[in-house]
């Protein structure tokens, strides 16, 4: 969010925006919200063979569900399948970690699709490949565009609202199905 963009917001949070000033800020939300789709699906889209992972940002290195992670997407990767995570710690680092040490010929990229936040989330140092988002909700149909499959590993709220979502897609074909691993 740039300097102009926070000004705007901390007036919005201290007094009432006029009309003009609201008609802006929708503008430019719809403009960052676009460019972030287009973006997003675009990288998404140049790396085809995908298989997207979801868990915890919590789980260290000593669980044993972050050394699945591990075995899981080398193996994926030693086949030629790109790894996609949001590009965090954790789950998202162990299946990272585990394309990024992946050996052959023609094998799969680690990807990542990382979030801006605050006080949180800095890029795992496995990602070969970054796009960042700032919003959530475009983030997360990226992370669930093209995937041929989708594992969900332990985690919190944000996984949860994750393999709701792709249930819900998958339900309403909205998605073609393809496996969803827990």
């Amino acid at each position: 969010m740039s300097d102009n963009d926070t000004n705007k917001t901390k007036k919005a949070l201290n007094q009432p925006l006029r009309l003009e000033e609201l008609d802006e800020d929708l503008r430019n939300r719809i403009h960052k919200i676009r460019r972030e789709f287009i973006r997003g699906l675009n990288f998404v889209g140049q790396h085809q063979h995908s298989v997207t992972f979801f868990g915890s940002a919590r789980l260290t290195e000593d669980s044993s569900h972050y050394q699945r992670a591990v075995e899981i997407a080398q193996a994926l990767a030693e086949e030629g399948i790109n790894v996609v995570t949001g590009a965090g710690p954790g789950i998202m680092e162990a299946a990272n970690r585990g394309a990024y040490q992946a050996e052959g010929e023609n094998v799969g990229k680690s990807l990542g699709l990382s979030i801006t936040l605050p006080e949180e989330q800095d890029i795992n140092p496995y990602v070969v490949e970054n796009e960042p988002f700032h919003y959530f909700f475009a983030r997360k149909v990226a992370l669930t565009f093209s995937a041929e499959a989708y594992l969900f590993f332990p985690g919190g709220f944000g996984t949860l609202d994750e393999l709701f979502e792709i249930l819900t897609l998958v339900q309403t074909g909205k998605i073609i199905k393809v496996p969803v691993i827990m």
